[in-house]
């Protein structure tokens, strides 16, 4: 499975500025979910997962940013790439969740 290079899909203007003169980066205005869903896209399309979308200490509620990168070349669709998205995907939306009950309780 050789893909080659890789792309760095991100909703951070920072990592934007910081690369885009030495590395593929894709910009995309949206939130953190809407990147996890732009990256389970491209892995449908036959990209593969090279960062775990879930990665580093703050917590997916904690900030609206994130950077993932994905392989630049495309083969068959790669089942555990797409397992990995979909459950970060979800829970992203858990996360959501839990933060709107916990505002309607103590709010």
């Amino acid at each position: 499975m050789n893909r080659g290079k890789y792309i760095v899909l991100t909703n951070n203007p920072l990592v934007f500025d910081k690369l885009e003169k030495t590395h593929e980066v894709i910009y995309l205005e949206t939130t953190y979910e809407g990147l996890l869903r732009e990256v389970r896209d491209r892995i449908h399309d036959g990209h593969l997962l090279l960062t775990h979308p879930l990665s580093g200490s703050v917590k997916p509620n904690e900030t609206p940013y994130k950077s993932v990168l994905i392989s630049a070349g495309k083969e068959e669709v790669d089942r555990r790439s797409l397992t990995i998205i979909e459950n970060a995907i979800n829970s992203k939306i858990r996360l959501d969740d839990m933060e709107k009950a916990y505002w309607k309780i103590f709010s």
